[in-house]
């Protein structure tokens, strides 16, 4: 908040009376009013935004797991044991509906914070 000299001096400037830049008129205060709007609309698209980016970077590490699966080598020991990967496949489901969770979650909380 300026003091009192500074607003005398902004209110030489412009032209504007003390009650005006004090307490604002009608139209400052719809102007006011208008601002405090959009930036409650921006930071709501930046948290929707940034939940998309988390789930989709969630289910792309899901596909990872299904790419190393399907490129990774699998064998039979000499005792017969099979050795594969099997745990990567779970973990493919598992990161996809987590993605899948984040993504549907924030649209929902970003539905209802906008209406």
């Amino acid at each position: 908040m300026p003091d009192l000299e500074m607003l005398i001096e902004i209110s030489s400037i412009f032209h504007i009376s003390l009650d005006k830049l004090i307490l604002g008129d009608k139209n400052m205060n719809k102007m006011t009013e208008k601002l405090i709007k959009d930036m409650d609309e921006n930071r709501k698209a930046k948290f929707n935004m940034v939940t998309m980016i988390i789930g989709f970077a969630i289910m792309l590490m899901g596909a990872l797991c299904l790419f190393i699966k399907s490129i990774s080598v699998e064998y039979v020991d000499k005792q017969g044991f099979p050795h594969e990967n099997f745990s990567l496949i779970p973990m493919d489901y598992l990161f996809a509906l987590a993605g899948l969770i984040v993504i549907i979650t924030g649209e929902i909380i970003y539905l209802h914070h906008k209406h």
